[in-house]
């Protein structure tokens, strides 16, 4: 598919980054060599690592490793050393793709690995000393392919690692059916013309990014690569780059309404304006409405072991008057071919409306499960008794439920719910109903636990200064929604609410930060 897109699209830009644009024909005929060098090395059917974000070598890397059968492994070069090494070993990475600059920065810790049979600088023209080194020159000198290697669709084409509740990243197998389904459903929501801009905000390490990549190169767009700069403001970025088709996460929205750059009518090339990886408050949909007066608004939702998303909100004038839980937008209905239920603890099916359960998803995105590791992979992925056709069912862990005009609304996670003084809660509904009564501009709660994994108390990181008089006044506000017991006992300024390499709010931080603070 990629392949003939190239080729359809040949003279138009393809990648841009920086000052710099790439057309199809280009990034193609790149991509050939690097599938033909890894065949002539006899790397077949392996996995990839795509070492390093945002610079042409690890774009070309990622397709000349699908158009040599290869499958590609993201790799953060910001992950820590100990997780860079832990994905090498569990995925048996013998080949690196990188950029000449990404290679200088973690050869001290990449280099003495044994298991590395070389590693390809696709622009650099360095290191001829060093043989295990392979550049542009071994790339100008080889017979090239003229075709890609042809795969099955149930082939690996990716596998993502993320990261396990114990910190151990789990390696998630995604097959060229799963993400052909994933385009295909994506191509009967967006009708855009070659030549379109879509933006790519994500890092190659985090599945988001995915959607972007191929279903641009599919469409004739150009992918725009905003640098790290670019992507704590990226206003001045979307009018500059004429930016058409926009994804992100919610929290990067946030932070633009935060800093006054959502005003009316400021974004007017967007057509379409999609967000997802966590949940999307009301208050950033309505603002982020009134910016983009010709783009859609658009919640989805999906596990990156269901392939990107698997169901879709269209945000509209007419919800603006809505009350949703906590304020967080619906992550809607199941994408074509994809069924989505809601459990109960003994896994029933539960069919009334307004009462929340686990949300579990089956269907053609769904994933084979984690790289060598049977016993996640069955905890994970299941069959139901209730399910005639006995698919196999991804648990999200996700807490959820149907309202009364069928979409999904989130609630929280399963693992984010916690008990204190005997009562359950999700720790969202607290957030909601401070920021909201309170009038709070940000706010993440964590919970003080003992040894024992017992909740102690609650405690509110917040961008707002408050005194003590202040946060009388907010409780008074507040215990009118929650039990006072929730409201937090500690209030801790914060200049800024951290977030993830994937730019998700870093609650693991948070929760550590806590134990410094109390």
């Amino acid at each position: 598919m990629l392949h003939s897109a190239m080729n359809e699209y040949n003279h138009l830009s393809a990648l841009k980054i920086g000052e710099r644009n790439i057309t199809y024909n280009s990034l193609n005929k790149v991509s050939l060599q690097i599938a033909s060098l890894l065949l002539r090395e006899g790397v077949q059917r392996d996995n990839i690592g795509i070492l390093g974000q945002r610079n042409y070598s690890v774009y070309m890397g990622i397709l000349g490793s699908i158009y040599s059968g290869n499958t590609y492994v993201p790799i953060n070069k910001k992950y820590p050393e100990r997780k860079i090494k832990d994905i090498i070993q569990d995925a048996n990475i013998k080949v690196l793709i990188c950029s000449e600059e990404d290679w200088n920065q973690l050869n001290s810790i990449l280099s003495s690995s044994n298991a590395l049979k070389f590693v390809l600088i696709p622009e650099g023209d360095a290191f001829k000393s060093d043989n295990r080194i392979k550049t542009a020159f071994d790339l100008n000198n080889i017979d090239v392919i003229t075709e890609p290697v042809s795969v099955q669709p149930s082939d690996n084409l990716y596998v993502m690692f993320t990261s396990g509740s114990t910190g151990k990243p789990k390696g998630v197998q995604v097959s060229n059916r799963n993400v052909s389904c994933l385009l295909d459903n994506m191509n009967a929501y967006y009708d855009l013309e070659p030549g379109f801009r879509a933006s790519q905000t994500f890092d190659l390490s985090f599945d988001l990014s995915v959607s972007d990549m191929f279903f641009t190169w599919a469409n004739g767009g150009t992918l725009c690569v905003l640098n790290e700069e670019e992507l704590y403001c990226p206003a001045e970025y979307i009018n500059r780059e004429k930016i058409v088709f926009w994804h992100s996460v919610p929290t990067l929205a946030e932070f633009m309404y935060k800093l006054g750059f959502l005003n009316p009518q400021m974004y007017p090339s967007l057509r379409y304006s999609i967000f997802c990886g966590e949940p999307l408050t009301q208050r950033v949909a309505n603002a982020w409405m009134q910016a983009t007066p010709n783009s859609t608004v658009e919640n989805l939702y999906g596990p990156t072991e269901a392939t990107v998303f698997v169901s879709r909100y269209l945000y509209t004038e007419k919800d603006k008057q809505k009350k949703f839980n906590n304020g967080i937008v619906p992550i809607g209905a199941a994408f074509t071919n994809q069924r989505l239920k809601i459990v109960n603890k003994d896994d029933k099916i539960i069919s009334k409306n307004n009462k929340d359960g686990e949300l579990v998803v089956s269907g053609s995105q769904v994933t084979k499960g984690y790289l060598n590791d049977d016993e996640k992979t069955n905890q994970s992925f299941v069959r139901f008794d209730w399910d005639q056709v006995n698919d196999l069912w991804y648990r999200t862990g996700d807490l959820v439920f149907l309202n009364d005009d069928n979409n999904i609304e989130f609630i929280g996670r399963k693992d984010k719910q916690i008990k204190l003084a005997g009562r359950r809660i999700e720790l969202g509904e607290i957030e909601y109903i401070i920021k909201k009564y309170g009038g709070l501009d940000e706010i993440v709660i964590v919970a003080k636990k003992d040894t024992n994994g017992v909740v102690e108390q609650l405690v509110a990181f917040t961008t707002n200064e408050l005194s003590e008089n202040g946060i009388i006044s907010m409780q008074n506000k507040c215990d009118k929604y929650i039990e006072s017991i929730f409201f937090p006992q500690e209030f801790i300024y914060i200049e800024n609410i951290p977030t993830t390499i994937n730019g998700k709010i870093d609650r693991v931080l948070l929760e550590k930060k806590v134990i410094e603070y109390i």
